[in-house]
């Protein structure tokens, strides 16, 4: 049985587990990261930022980008100083994003764009093999 810790700002948990970011995700997203959870039997901390006030927060994402093992965007979802911090966050190789293709060309910065949640449970399944060999 895995532990799966959800976790919002202000909150940060420092152990030595596999770290998702979940930024502006939708329920759909929410839904199908909980399916794919059901599969892998491993420790991890869910980090959601979720339509957070604009005056709150903007450092702890960003700290907790730097500490996660895997980032997903839902740029659709992002607006406010979400919305800029978005190219902060794609500019990282653990970054996956989804977007609606409005015309920016983000795969310019990322080339991880997925259209699913579930086309991520390759590196779900990383983290739980990670963890599985320092067992």
């Amino acid at each position: 049985m895995s532990d799966i810790v959800v976790i919002t700002p202000p909150d940060i948990l420092y152990n030595n587990v596999f770290k998702v970011l979940l930024v502006n995700p939708s329920p759909e997203i929410k839904n199908d990261m909980q399916d794919l959870l059901t599969d892998y039997p491993v420790d991890m901390n869910i980090y959601i930022y979720d339509h957070v006030p604009p005056e709150e927060e903007p450092a702890w994402l960003i700290q907790v980008a730097e500490q996660a093992d895997l980032i997903v965007v839902n740029i659709p979802n992002c607006f406010g100083e979400t919305k800029q911090l978005v190219t902060y966050l794609l500019g990282k190789n653990k970054t996956f994003y989804l977007t609606m293709h409005d015309g920016i060309p983000y795969n310019m910065l990322c080339r991880n764009e997925i259209t699913s949640i579930k086309e991520i449970s390759n590196h779900l399944l990383r983290g739980y093999n990670e963890q599985t060999s320092e067992a």
